[in-house]
């Protein structure tokens, strides 16, 4: 499935957990209620660096990583054999 389809609901997802996370921090007094929306527009930011970083990285190196560990995996499954 393509991850341009994922965007939109991890976004909302994200923004939910960090809405959340925020009533949180202001009902234990660590932060004030003034700041859940700078909070929130933080930890958005933080999470478009995160997606950006998997899109070009992340995953390529885990694609990358999965071939390797199918390579061993095939290599082990031929010293068992004989």
């Amino acid at each position: 499935m393509d991850s341009e389809a994922f965007k939109p609901i991890l976004a909302g997802i994200a923004r939910h957990a960090l809405t959340t996370l925020g009533g949180i921090l202001v009902s234990d007094g660590v932060i004030q209620s003034s700041d859940v929306a700078g909070f929130v527009g933080a930890g958005m930011v933080l999470a478009g660096i995160a997606w950006s970083w998997w899109q070009k990285k992340g995953q390529a190196q885990t694609v990358a990583d999965l071939q390797r560990l199918r390579g061993l995996v095939a290599v082990a499954k031929q010293d068992v054999k004989k």
